[in-house]
C-alpha cells in the first residue's frame, strides 16, 4: 500500500521507555518518573558487561531490581546507534535518594571506575508519567518526542488508541506517556508504544499504516501536538 505524506508524518506520534508496572487509570502521583541518560559510547557491548555488573551490586547491596536498563536506537534518525541509560523510580525523591546511595556504596567504586572509560554522559532529562500501562521485558519501542499544545485532550486520545489497538489484537502493545520536567529542549512529552518483540512491534506499524480508523485516529489527534521526532529503539540491558 502506498502511504500519503501527509500519513506517514501523522504516524510519527509515540515515544516511550520505562521500568515500573502500574495501571493508565491510576492517579498521577503513583505513576513513575524516569531519568533518560544519553550514553556516549564506542564500546556497547562493554559499556553493557559493566552495567549488569553493577546492577548486579546494587541488587545485592541495596537492594535495587534493574537499577539501570540500556536502550539502543534502531530505525531513529540521528538517535540510531545511540545508547540510552534509564533509571526509573517512584518519585524523584526516592530517585535521588537512590543516587545518593549507589555514589556511597564502596562496592560500586570499581565498576564506575570501569564505566568511566567506555563511556561519556550526554544529555540528562527528567520525566513523570502522566499515561502508564507498563512495559515489556526485553522490549522493542515506537518512540516519539513531540509538543502537546493539549496534555489532557491527547491523554483522551491515547485512550480512544487503546482500545483500537486492543480491538485489533494487540493488547501486548503497552501505550506510556511522559511530561518532560527538566532537561527540557525542543519537546514536551515523550509518548511510548511499547512492544515485547521486534515482531510485535512490525504488526503493530503494518496496521498503523494500513487499517483506515487508525489512519483517522492519527489525522484527528494531531490538532493536540506537534511532532518533534521518532524512531524504533530495542533494549540491551544484559
Amino acid at each position: 500500500m502506498k502511504l500519503s505524506p501527509s500519513l506517514v508524518a501523522s504516524l510519527l506520534t509515540l515515544f516511550c521507555i520505562g521500568s515500573f508496572t502500574a495501571s493508565a487509570a491510576d492517579a498521577g502521583a503513583s505513576l513513575p518518573v524516569i531519568a533518560i541518560n544519553e550514553i556516549e559510547t564506542k564500546d556497547a557491548k562493554t559499556y553493557s558487561l559493566w552495567i549488569a555488573r553493577n546492577n548486579a551490586i546494587a541488587k545485592s547491596k541495596l537492594g535495587l531490581d534493574n537499577y539501570i536498563r540500556l536502550y539502543v536506537g534502531q530505525s531513529a534518525g540521528k538517535d540510531t546507534g545511540a545508547v540510552f541509560a534509564v533509571i526509573a523510580s517512584d518519585s524523584f525523591a526516592t530517585m535521588a535518594a537512590n543516587d545518593q546511595r549507589t555514589e556511597e556504596e564502596p562496592a560500586l567504586l570499581e565498576s564506575r571506575s570501569h564505566l568511566n572509560t567506555v563511556r561519556t554522559l550526554g544529555p540528562r532529562v527528567l520525566l513523570k508519567a502522566v499515561r502508564f500501562d507498563g512495559t515489556n521485558a526485553g522490549a522493542w519501542l515506537f518512540n516519539t518526542r513531540i509538543m502537546a499544545s493539549d496534555e489532557a485532550g491527547y491523554l483522551n486520545a491515547l485512550n480512544d488508541l487503546r482500545k483500537l489497538l486492543d480491538d485489533r489484537g494487540l493488547k501486548d502493545i503497552k501505550i506510556n506517556a511522559y511530561r518532560v520536567v527538566a532537561g527540557r529542549e525542543a519537546y514536551t512529552h515523550l509518548v511510548s508504544l511499547n512492544a515485547p518483540s521486534s515482531q510485535r512491534l512490525a504488526a503493530m506499524l503494518d496496521i498503523m499504516v494500513s487499517d483506515p480508523a487508525i489512519g483517522w485516529w492519527i489525522s484527528t489527534s494531531a490538532k493536540f501536538r506537534t511532532v518533534v521526532n521518532n524512531g524504533t529503539y530495542r533494549e540491551i540491558t544484559p
